[in-house]
């Protein structure tokens, strides 16, 4: 892979092998730089390749726009489950608990409210479900897409949902959910989140997807 290629080339390249696996099709005849890759198995293999050569001719002045980071980044990705959950979203979050006292010490002591253990009980149902037959391991993104019922309030379909509850506090419970049942053996494994919530009129639940990350990010 000694050879200087052309940098709108390299791009081309990388914008089709990102098209390649949205679409699961990997026809690569448009790929400007197929030959090169010498027999390379696509998409994983394909895309590495492109992605060492992005490296080796000065990445960030290839990847001059927000784009085509945005598409190397998901290049760089290996995504491990991708689920679609129907559920009703508890809006109770991780931070909200009750305060009692312990009748034999007296002492004041803070736990979960029964709204959160319900919650909890509820995730655990529905992520169940999807859980892998071993966790996963090194370092994992994490995407969630929080899809709230409209409920007669007149948002736009996938309009960005801006009320509360919180995203941190939202992907706190579930991560932790997510590790109770199975998915990695605690959320630490975690390195990178992508979260958002939106609106719809005919649709509540999540959209989850856990990706394994290369060992050294791109920066």
């Amino acid at each position: 892979m000694g050879v200087k290629l052309d940098d709108e080339k390299l791009i081309l390249a990388l914008k089709c092998c990102s098209e390649a696996q949205e679409h699961q099709d990997y026809d690569c005849s448009a790929c400007p730089i197929r030959e090169m890759l010498e027999g390379a198995q696509p998409p994983v293999t394909c895309c590495d390749s492109i992605t060492m050569l992005l490296a080796a001719q000065r990445l960030e002045a290839l990847t001059s726009t927000a784009a085509d980071m945005l598409i190397l980044s998901r290049l760089q990705q290996t995504s491990l489950i991708r689920f679609v959950e129907p559920m009703r979203i508890p809006t109770v979050t991780q931070q909200e608990h009750e305060l009692a006292v312990n009748r034999r010490t007296g002492k004041p002591y803070v736990h979960d409210s029964t709204e959160l253990k319900q919650a909890r009980i509820s995730f655990r149902a529905h992520l169940s479900t999807h859980r892998p037959p071993e966790p996963f391991t090194g370092a994992l993104s994490l995407s969630v897409t929080w899809i709230f019922r409209d409920n007669g309030a007149n948002h736009k379909e996938r309009e960005y949902k801006t009320s509360r509850p919180d995203t941190d506090n939202m992907i706190k419970m579930l991560k932790d959910e997510m590790a109770y049942c199975g998915f990695f053996r605690n959320d630490a494994h975690v390195a990178v989140e992508v979260n958002r919530k939106l609106w719809s009129r005919d649709f509540e639940g999540i959209i989850v997807e856990v990706a394994a990350l290369p060992e050294v990010a791109v920066l």
